[in-house]
């Protein structure tokens, strides 16, 4: 049973440690969106939250999605209080309780969804990724299962042993796509590969392929098929498998003086959604960075 009050507590205990990123406003904005129970205003809630920052078009079908809603303009103000480090948490929260709707009601929720990622003519891999975790929290009659923290005891060498080609090639492919977020903290609109993100993806493939031969010989982004499938891949490994896969992303990131991970927004908004969509605890130091 969704219980927003102890979502609200348990954000709260996190905030001590998240990084500096919050705005002014931002606890009472985010204590505000989460303490929501109205179906409509949850939803113009989530809409407003995976909103494209400037763009016009998205905004304008947004206002069309939610029209209906008296307080909706209320809703976005909230939501553009959020820093990246609160806004993801929220808005699983909030999907959380929307996973709790009827069949129609979800499904709503992800033509919305849909409708205004495109409205400006230009899907960008964060939208992707938003997109792909509004499908994961709400398309199963159940409510998503909540990912205990239980870290894998396995080396990485053990661990990619037990893969095969499959299993590989589909974590090799979602490293590819991530890796237009993350390390580098500016992407081009286009999601264009920067060369921080392409020594990110040759540092994880070698630990997939410890033997340099076996290796891919080029990289390559996956298209939108490709990505859902290799999902479908990495959701299917064992639960002991599939945190060392987010271990590895988190370890072969550039680190501070401190030997922490440097996580930009992006790379921590991107690498969170990944954990969430494979269904595996939060590294440590990524759930350290969100409020």
């Amino acid at each position: 049973m969704f219980h927003p009050t102890s979502v609200v507590q348990s954000i709260h205990r996190q905030s001590a440690r998240a990084q500096p990123w919050h705005r002014p406003g931002e606890a009472t904005a985010r204590a505000t969106l989460l303490r929501l129970q109205d179906h409509q205003q949850i939803r113009a809630a989530v809409l407003a939250l995976i909103l494209t920052p400037g763009s016009r078009l998205e905004h304008a079908c947004w206002s069309e999605e939610t029209a209906q809603v008296a307080t909706a303009t209320t809703l976005h103000t909230q939501a553009t209080r959020l820093s990246p480090m609160s806004r993801v948490p929220v808005l699983e929260a909030l999907l959380r309780h929307l996973a709790r709707e009827p069949s129609h009601s979800r499904s709503q929720i992800r033509l919305s969804a849909r409708r205004i990622m495109c409205a400006d003519g230009r899907v960008g891999p964060l939208d992707r990724l938003h997109w792909l975790l509004i499908r994961h929290l709400t398309y199963a009659d159940d409510p998503p299962r909540t990912c205990l923290d239980v870290p894998s005891r396995l080396p990485i060498i053990e661990g990619v042993k037990r893969m095969d080609s499959h299993q590989k090639k589909a974590w090799a492919e979602w490293t590819a796509y991530l890796a237009r977020l993350v390390p580098h903290p500016e992407t081009s609109a286009t999601g264009d590969i920067h060369a921080a993100g392409l020594a990110w993806y040759h540092q994880v493939i070698a630990q997939i392929w410890p033997q340099p031969l076996s290796r891919p010989t080029a990289f390559q982004t996956p298209d939108v098929d490709q990505l859902v499938n290799a999902l479908f891949e990495l959701q299917a490994l064992s639960k002991n498998l599939r945190p060392l896969i987010a271990k590895t992303w988190l370890d072969c990131l550039p680190t501070k003086p401190s030997g922490d991970p440097e996580l930009n927004p992006n790379a921590a908004e991107a690498l969170r959604i990944a954990c969430r969509l494979i269904d595996t605890p939060l590294p440590t130091a990524l759930e350290a960075a969100f409020i």
